[in-house]
């Protein structure tokens, strides 16, 4: 999702306060269209999707969420967030 850019706050940049915000306007965005989900990404943005882990910067992301059958309704349950530390060493 979005990050702040250095110097600027939360609220400059529009971006949601928490991890449910957050997931929420995904689930929201990814309903809606392309224009929607690139508000809520970085350009420089690395997507990690699907059942075998293409790896896609934002634009090719995009295109390819374009080029299959549109999200109608998005669910989501048992979220779990880790940061960076979080992970395998």
């Amino acid at each position: 999702m979005t990050t702040t850019p250095p110097g600027a706050s939360r609220n400059d940049v529009g971006t949601p306060a928490t991890v449910a915000e957050v997931e929420a306007a995904w689930l929201a965005a990814i309903t809606k269209g392309d224009e929607e989900q690139r508000e809520l990404m970085l350009p420089d943005c690395v997507v990690v999707h699907g059942p075998a882990g293409n790896v896609h910067e934002r634009e090719r992301f995009l295109g390819h969420n374009a080029s299959v059958v549109a999200t109608v309704e998005a669910e989501t349950r048992e979220v779990t967030c880790r940061s960076g530390a979080d992970g395998p060493s």
